[in-house]
């Protein structure tokens, strides 16, 4: 019996996928690829000490989208439980806040969630084609101003042509 167990986890494939790759999947069908459900359900778990509580893909599909825009919406709430008296009222209140039961035993795990969860979650706000455009406006505007035109920092409303119709020669 234990020669059998121990062939089976040799032969068993590891899970080559990352946190992050499981949490980037767009549709259900990337989360199968990248290894089977358990293991993915585990790693989950494990890392970002949650009790998920599903069975299915569809259902873990749902809880990571859930869990993405609970911890995009409230990571000022977030991280206030960190600042709670004492480590049972945090959990509760990181538990209340996230919307699913929070298995850190101790107030170093808490604290290591919190920053797993900042890590993933909280820097979702960069986006680089915004980036793109802003910077290529704040060129826009230096450049002109190398050739004598004086253009204020403009409003949402007005578009690069609108300024370039203005002022053509």
């Amino acid at each position: 019996m234990l020669i059998l167990t121990a062939l089976i986890d040799v032969t068993r494939p590891k899970m080559k996928a990352s946190l992050q790759q499981v949490l980037q999947a767009d549709r259900i069908e990337d989360l199968q690829k990248l290894g089977a459900f358990t293991e993915i359900k585990r790693t989950v778990e494990t890392q970002l000490m949650l009790k998920l509580g599903v069975n299915g893909w569809a259902a873990l599909f749902s809880k990571l989208h859930v869990l993405k825009a609970t911890l995009s919406s409230n990571s000022s709430s977030i991280n206030l439980a960190r600042h709670e008296k004492n480590f049972s009222e945090a959990r509760r209140a990181l538990s209340k806040s996230l919307g699913f039961r929070v298995t850190a035993k101790n107030p170093s795990e808490l604290d290591g969630l919190i920053r797993t969860c900042s890590l993933y979650f909280f820097d979702n706000h960069f986006d680089p084609h915004r980036r793109f455009e802003e910077k290529k406006l704040k060129n826009f505007i230096n450049s002109s101003k190398l050739e004598g035109i004086k253009i204020p920092f403009l409003d949402e409303k007005a578009s690069l042509e609108s300024i370039l119709a203005k002022h053509r020669r």
